[in-house]
């Protein structure tokens, strides 16, 4: 059986995090370096949304 401490939430909660920031920084590089003509809004709009999911997750 395993145990649901509020450490193992805590930390489970910040690896979620982690890997939204990761997401983040990918597509915020791509975005700079590699998009292609026209994609800015679509980015802009994804980026956005992941900043609302990471508020969400610290909030």
């Amino acid at each position: 059986m395993t145990e649901n401490t509020p450490y193992q939430q805590l930390t489970r909660t910040f690896q979620r995090l982690s890997r939204f920031s990761h997401l983040s920084a990918i597509a915020g590089w791509d975005m700079f370096a590699m998009m292609p003509p026209g994609g800015s809004a679509a980015r802009s709009e994804a980026l956005a949304e992941l900043g609302v999911l990471q508020h969400q997750i610290l909030t």
